[in-house]
């Protein structure tokens, strides 16, 4: 628990928001990954922190939509969040802008990259693109 705790604080300290914030925030973009990550890669995940299903339980709940790379690709371009912008409304309802989620993005890259490697970090950024 003293790693999730940690990813946690992480998340307070460098975005200066709530544990509430940061462990929805969080729940948030590990239910994407979740979803749309093979079930053998989100397990290297999983290893990288414990108890990340309490994590994940914290989160609002909302359905992760299916993964449209050229959506995703041509919201890149355009300046938004490319796959992620369906995490937008329930940012809101954490009361977080929806320029928190690149911002939760990093930290948590960099967070997973210390404890996974670069393998488990590789993973996430590719479902979280």
């Amino acid at each position: 628990m003293a790693t999730t705790g940690n990813v946690i604080a992480r998340l307070m300290k460098e975005l200066d928001i709530t544990s509430e914030q940061a462990e929805g925030a969080a729940g948030l973009l590990l239910q994407v990954a979740q979803a749309r990550m093979p079930q053998e890669d989100f397990l290297q995940v999983a290893d990288s922190i414990p108890a990340i299903s309490d994590i994940i339980a914290k989160a609002p709940r909302f359905v992760v939509p299916a993964r449209s790379r050229l959506r995703a690709k041509l919201s890149r371009l355009l300046g938004g969040l490319g796959s992620l912008a369906p995490l937008a409304e329930p940012f809101a309802r954490l009361r977080l802008e929806k320029t928190t989620i690149p911002q939760c993005t990093a930290v948590l890259l960099a967070h997973f990259q210390e404890r996974g490697g670069d393998r488990v970090e590789s993973h996430l950024r590719e479902v979280w693109r």
